[in-house]
């Protein structure tokens, strides 16, 4: 980031509501963890530590589903290496969970229409018929996966 970003963050960061910067730092915290979490402990490692995450302190929230989103959204184009569908899917999943929401994320796959190209991948959280995070043009040309398992409560 240059320094002209970073001041331009700073500044951003404190014209927001206290509400939305308490959700921009819970974001911010939780891309972070899962950024490296994806890159050192395994994919199932993983989903337990957020797990257990999710069942501490949780409390019912009226954020709206778009700000949880746009708290995700904001946070990750901030993490160095680059931002992906899955480290958002991931975080707000968390996010929503601690909230009280029933989240499904979604794990898909598209084969492209050439052979010889390989199959994508794509993450997207479906909350209350509407996607939270992972929107993209070509959604529908996906193949969901089966859900993968969350501890209950």
């Amino acid at each position: 980031m240059t320094r002209v970003s970073v001041l331009r963050d700073v500044t951003m960061f404190w014209t927001l509501t206290r509400d939305d910067r308490r959700l921009f730092l819970e974001a911010a915290l939780l891309t972070a963890f899962v950024w490296i979490g994806l890159r050192t402990i395994s994919f199932a490692a993983l989903r337990r530590s957020l797990d257990g995450y999710c069942h501490r302190a949780c409390t019912t929230s009226s954020d709206p589903l778009a700000r949880i989103g746009w708290a995700v959204q904001a946070a990750s184009r901030r993490i160095p290496g680059g931002r992906t569908c899955l480290l958002e899917a991931l975080a707000a999943d968390v996010m929503l969970r601690r909230r009280g929401y029933e989240p499904l994320l979604q794990l898909g796959v598209r084969r492209q229409n050439d052979r010889t190209q390989p199959i994508t991948g794509h993450a997207w959280v479906v909350c209350n018929n509407c996607i939270v995070v992972g929107t993209v043009a070509d959604l529908a040309d996906y193949t969901a996966l089966p859900a993968p398992a969350v501890r209950s409560r």
